[in-house]
C-alpha cells in the first residue's frame, strides 16, 4: 500500500506521512518536517497526538501479532 497516493487533503496527507515517517525511520522526523505540519495549520499537541497513535497502534498490532512477547 502507498501511503502517499492515500485520499486525503494535503492537510491530512502530510499529518499522516509524518505519523508514518515517525514510525518507520523516527530517526529522519525533523524540525522541517515538524515546521511543515505547523504552516499547515497544525499544532504541537496534535501532531503530538497523531504520532503517539501511531506509535501506539504499531507497538500493538506487534504485541497481538506475536512479534514482541
Amino acid at each position: 500500500q502507498n501511503p502517499g497516493a492515500a485520499q486525503l487533503e494535503g492537510k491530512d496527507k502530510a499529518m499522516l506521512l509524518a505519523a508514518i515517517k515517525a514510525v518507520r525511520t523516527p530517526k529522519e522526523l525533523g524540525e522541517s518536517d515538524m515546521q511543515e505540519l505547523r504552516a499547515l495549520g497544525w499544532n504541537d499537541g496534535e501532531i503530538l497526538d497523531a504520532v503517539a497513535h501511531a506509535t501506539f497502534s504499531m507497538a500493538f498490532d506487534r504485541i497481538l501479532s506475536g512479534k514482541i512477547a
